[in-house]
């Protein structure tokens, strides 16, 4: 099945062919050869030619030699002079294979899937519309949920449940949950406020702090009341 075909090699009955290896092996070649291809074919070759020198300048290995320098040069843009008529310097740039980009391209993709969320290819990619957008959110968010449903199932059940064995109490009667998100907050109505006040649920000092946070401007002396 599709498991096989992935992760064994399948032997090949051909002249020349003793199996066809696994598509993960095949998928480590292909990007093992386009790292070879690239540091391979990524800057120019160079024939440095200095006719009449003797050989005794051609010994890259020791010091103070033409061949030994030109071996040495920074590649950052040294500069040779030279009195000989015919001293040339040839470069040779390597053709990069057919469809590079395309792998890299690949390998790219490859990485963004990894990170599951497709932000990263929406801000950077052009061609997306609205909805294609959407869709490809809603998907991740469909992963995402299913990961809380099971990391909520695995901490409720291997760590709170255990917890709240240890401190005395039945688990099944303390319902310990986890809930994903920022938990909401009420509203906060001042009606409901100074209704608690009269009703002795909250004191002067608590029903002042949320009218002062529900932007109340009050006096940090206080003001008249019963004084509860």
């Amino acid at each position: 099945g599709l498991l096989r075909t992935l992760a064994e090699p399948l032997p090949v009955s051909s002249e020349g062919v003793r199996e066809r290896k696994p598509f993960y092996v095949m998928k480590a070649l292909v990007q093992e050869a386009l790292v070879m291809q690239l540091l391979t074919h990524s800057s120019p070759n160079q024939l440095w030619v200095f006719p009449g020198i003797p050989p005794s300048e051609l010994d890259p290995s020791k010091p103070g030699t033409v061949a030994h320098e030109v071996a040495n040069m920074p590649p950052w843009g040294a500069r040779w002079v030279s009195n000989g008529a015919d001293a040339d310097i040839k470069i040779a740039v390597p053709r990069m294979g057919r469809g590079f980009e395309m792998h890299v391209e690949n390998i790219t993709d490859e990485f963004i899937l990894g990170l599951q969320t497709p932000l990263p290819k929406l801000i950077i990619k052009r061609g997306f519309t609205e909805a294609s957008a959407k869709a490809a959110v809603e998907l991740v968010e469909r992963k995402v949920r299913a990961l809380q449903r099971f990391i909520k199932r695995v901490v409720e059940r291997q760590v709170f449940a255990p917890l709240v064995e240890q401190a005395g109490f039945d688990p099944r009667e303390a319902r310990v949950r986890l809930h994903w998100g920022i938990p909401e907050r009420p509203e906060l109505r001042i009606g409901d406020v100074l209704r608690a006040f009269e009703l002795g649920v909250i004191s002067r000092e608590e029903a002042r702090a949320m009218l002062a946070e529900a932007g109340w401007k009050l006096s940090p002396s206080g003001g008249g009341g019963d004084g509860r």
